[in-house]
């Protein structure tokens, strides 16, 4: 982003995590150009994520698991699985979750946002619709983008089922309650 900002572009798009998304809306105030590079970007796709795997350290176990080739896609299916998942051109393979906890990044714990809520359009799996994401328009930026976007056939829509939304709701407040206990425990160890 900074090297397209030095190059002159100004009308920037940015997909990224959430943590990503609460980066650009704190460089607001980072100084001394902050604001200027934040206008920059002009729309903002925010990933749910529960947590992020350190690469490096994923690319190593797999190794280790004599994967071969390129991984082309990995799942991590909803509980009671506890497997992670890696697609290669030759397959699926199954891990267990165990193995993959302690490559979570350590920010992860103290990331209070699943969503992206600091972001113009929010996408994410929808769990039990396989080939379906959710997705949520934040701001009019995003609205505007998803009502184009479907109007000219680019997106395929159906109806979220309710129970579906109110579970997604229940695992971005579960993940901001674990947040916020780690942040605790975290203040009571420096104490």
């Amino acid at each position: 982003m900074n090297a397209a900002i030095k190059e002159g572009y100004s009308r920037l798009g940015v997909v990224g995590l959430p943590c990503q998304m609460e980066s650009l809306a704190r460089m607001r105030l980072a100084q001394p150009d902050g604001e200027e590079r934040a206008r920059a970007v002009s729309l903002k796709i925010g990933l749910f994520c529960t947590w992020a795997i350190d690469y490096a350290r994923l690319e190593a176990y797999l190794v280790r698991q004599d994967v071969k080739g390129p991984v082309l896609k990995s799942d991590i299916p909803p509980p009671p699985s506890e497997t992670f998942k890696v697609q290669t051109p030759t397959g699926w393979m199954d891990f267990p979750l165990s193995d993959i906890r302690p490559m979570v990044q350590k920010g992860c714990s103290l990331c209070e946002d699943m969503t992206g809520e600091q972001s113009d359009i929010s996408v994410g799996t929808a769990e039990g619709r396989d080939g379906w994401n959710t997705v949520i328009a934040r701001t009019d930026t995003g609205l505007q983008l998803l009502k184009s976007a479907i109007k000219d056939g680019w997106l395929e829509t159906d109806d979220l089922p309710g129970a579906n939304f109110d579970h997604l709701k229940e695992a971005a407040r579960n993940k901001r309650k674990r947040a916020r206990q780690a942040e605790l425990d975290r203040s009571r160890q420096n104490e």
